[in-house]
């Protein structure tokens, strides 16, 4: 008697328990809600340093248009941008950055490996766990969904002897990527613009970029006749997707959007109104901004979020219009939206001239300059103010005597040098934005500056509330510093309101991160310029960041990816010293053992010369890892020197595979979709990825599905797509 009612007063206080837990998450929930929708900022803020203005009158935070009339007047009224009257001076070196803004800075969540009906079979790698990412190819263990050209294949594959196209979706547009979710098919890509054959909207005055994206949904359950069930068409580029649990959260970038009203969208064929007009079918959107003008333009980003296993629900719509240039962080509760902002010098200068100059002008220069200030932003933008300022700034310059303007040309360039030391972190910022995501909503809530610049998601990641971010600030160069400014590295760490928490700074001065990997309480860092640099980072005392140790190897790794708490596999390329310039040689993958403070390489194993590659290096998905399986794959197209030609040519095109032994790697052997080494194999037969079913793996190219046994890789079959 006394065991049973013992037994009820646990069953009452363990279910006591997660009533409250359930309480406090949806406390926490309704919390971010009300901040999110109460995060609107009016006020003017302006930080000044020794009485001189530094920033404009507009913060980063954003802000929220009460109505669709309202947006269309902020951007209509900001159309002009100073960038296009000045020379915009950023000073700084990004002419590599576009060699490497897509292949620095990987890392992604180990696969992970799910049961369906007792098979085991790999999944998408992704970045974070429990947030999916689409990808050309999906496998649910007995099926495989895979986009190649314009078509969409399902691929029964288990067992693997009796693998065969089962059906085919034929699209007049071009598929990109896609998701599986249960009996939930969903399939996005490039569409042909949403304007075609239709008039332009009478308010808009040019004409944006032509392009339009698709997104559908189909139903599954019969694999043999998948059967659309949504359909949304609209205008824009993709930009980025997650899905978390049901529910798909689809980015959609306007650049460089100086139209008034809305982008197009379609929904099951009939046109959306987002005001709700009368006719059209209508979905509500909230419209958020950020009215800093230090930047290079605005994109305008759509956030569509779906139920994707509901086939009855109605798509909800964000828009955000923010500065051109975003990365995107992902977590299970919120979404981290990125770009980088550059302050001015020529801006900077000018407001120096102008608090220099303005007690010197006559009255009538002064009465002009204070009635342009005064005007409101719907007669002059911003943009067209600092103009019009700035000519009768230059006008007054123009009749000084020679020594006259000397003299003032000194005197701003003194107050430039004196201001330039407190403003180096000012110049090159990356602003974050954290959006609330739940159930489809998708709700601003906090946002933070930090130095330098991001190079993509992978150099982010959220942790027990905690946000962690590394960037890079470039090198710059100007007539205010006696010398260069070297690039160098950081990493922040801030806490769940995006409050500063610590922060490490000036790591690998005159380098630039090439990979990020946080695993836990640690975080890995890869930069390079000569030799690749290996950083590891305690991440412990959020508060207190620290490096623990370095290594200096030849080569860069691209990509980490954990083999287990204590090791780390490296992939990139080789490098080599030649007569003091560095010479990039053939593929390398690296086992890092980070068990101690001082990260050590237990092996490295390089294959191929200058020219090999394999688009692992630039897109995680492609990276096939398994410790259960003990197995590693890659596309790569490998390039052998001939003579003296150290470019070489082609000697293999297909999926490298590997196995670790003993800390070591060991090249179990190359699956080739064909002997033929010419261009045209070489762009179409490539193979894009490799997975795994229970004991075998499939290599997929554009024409051909191969199926090998896991252990000595003798192929089982092989699957012609036409």
């Amino acid at each position: 008697m006394f065991k049973n009612q013992s037994f009820k007063f646990k069953s009452f206080i363990f279910i006591f328990f997660i009533l409250i837990i359930a309480v406090s998450f949806l406390f926490l929930k309704i919390k971010q809600r009300y901040q999110a929708r109460n995060f609107v900022d009016t006020n003017e803020i302006v930080q000044q340093d020794n009485g001189i203005k530094l920033t404009a009158k507009h913060s980063s935070k954003i802000k929220k248009f009460s109505n669709l009339q309202e947006f269309d007047s902020f951007v209509k009224n900001n159309s002009t941008n100073t960038r296009n009257d000045y020379n915009y001076l950023k000073k700084t070196s990004l002419a590599v950055d576009m060699a490497f803004d897509e292949v620095a800075g990987l890392q992604a969540a180990p696969a992970e490996e799910s049961m369906t009906e007792g098979l085991d079979f790999s999944t998408t790698n992704i970045q974070v766990q429990g947030v999916d990412e689409a990808d050309i190819v999906k496998t649910d263990g007995n099926y495989i969904y895979y986009v190649s050209g314009q078509n969409l294949y399902i691929i029964s594959s288990y067992p693997a002897e009796e693998s065969k196209i089962i059906s085919k979706i034929e699209f007049k547009s071009s598929p990109t990527d896609i998701y599986i979710k249960g009996n939930s098919l969903v399939v996005f890509g490039n569409d042909f613009p949403v304007y075609e054959g239709m008039a332009y909207r009478e308010l808009s005055y040019i004409r944006p970029m032509s392009s339009s994206v698709f997104l559908q949904v189909y139903n599954i359950s019969d694999r043999l006749n998948p059967k659309k069930e949504k359909d949304i068409k609209v205008d824009g580029s993709y930009f980025n997707s997650r899905l978390i649990g049901d529910y798909l959260y689809f980015f959609v970038n306007n650049y460089s959007y100086y139209n008034t009203g809305l982008p197009k969208m379609f929904y099951q064929d009939q046109e959306v109104s987002f005001d709700c007009q009368s006719g059209l079918k209508c979905i509500s959107s909230e419209i958020y901004y950020v009215d800093d003008y230090y930047n290079n333009g605005f994109d305008l980003t759509s956030v569509i979020s779906l139920n994707v296993s509901d086939f009855n629900s109605e798509p909800q719509n964000h828009f955000y219009l923010l500065p051109a240039g975003q990365n995107l962080y992902v977590s299970r509760d919120n979404v981290y939206l990125t770009y980088t902002k550059y302050l001015d010098e020529y801006e900077i200068e000018t407001e120096i001239l102008l608090d220099t100059v303005y007690p010197r002008l006559i009255d009538n220069d002064k009465k002009v300059i204070d009635e342009i200030n005064s005007v409101s932003e719907n007669v002059l933008s911003l943009g067209e103010k600092r103009a019009k300022v700035r000519r009768i700034l230059d006008l007054y310059v123009s009749v000084l005597s020679l020594p006259e303007r000397e003299a003032l040309q000194k005197d701003v360039d003194n107050k430039m040098m004196e201001k330039y030391p407190n403003i180096l972190d000012e110049l090159e910022k990356t602003v974050i934005h954290k959006l609330a995501v739940f159930d489809g909503s998708v709700e601003p809530i906090f946002m933070a500056e930090v130095s330098g610049t991001v190079l993509n998601q992978f150099s982010m990641d959220e942790s027990d509330g905690f946000f962690r971010i590394a960037t890079t600030r470039n090198q710059t160069w100007s007539r205010f510093e006696k010398e260069t400014v070297e690039s160098y590295n950081n990493l922040y760490v801030l806490d769940s309101n995006l409050e500063l928490a610590g922060k490490i700074k000036g790591l690998a001065e005159g380098e630039r991160i090439y990979s990020v990997r946080f695993v836990g309480e640690k975080a890995y860092v890869v930069t390079f310029k000569q030799v690749d640099p290996l950083f590891s980072i305690d991440l412990k005392d959020p508060y207190n960041p620290k490096v623990l140790g370095e290594l200096k190897i030849p080569g860069f790794s691209n990509y980490l990816h954990p083999y287990s708490s204590d090791i780390l596999i490296g992939f990139g390329k080789d490098t080599e010293d030649k007569d003091g310039r560095v010479i990039t040689g053939g593929l390398k993958l690296s086992l890092f053992d980070v068990s101690s403070d001082e990260p050590k390489e237990l092996d490295s194993y390089i294959i191929g010369d200058s020219g090999s590659e394999s688009i692992a290096l630039y897109d995680h998905r492609a990276f096939l890892f398994s410790k259960d399986k003990n197995i590693l794959a890659v596309p790569a197209v490998l390039r052998e020197k001939t003579g003296d030609n150290s470019w070489g040519n082609v000697s293999f095109n297909g999926l490298l595979i590997f196995n670790i032994v003993d800390n070591k790697f060991v090249l179990q052997g190359k699956l080739s979709h064909s002997d033929s080494k010419s261009f045209d194999d070489y762009y179409y037969n490539s193979v894009k990825r490799g997975l795994f079913i229970k004991d075998h793996l499939y290599s997929l190219s554009d024409n051909l599905i191969r199926i090998n046994n896991l252990s000595d890789l003798k192929e089982v079959l092989s699957i012609k797509i036409d």
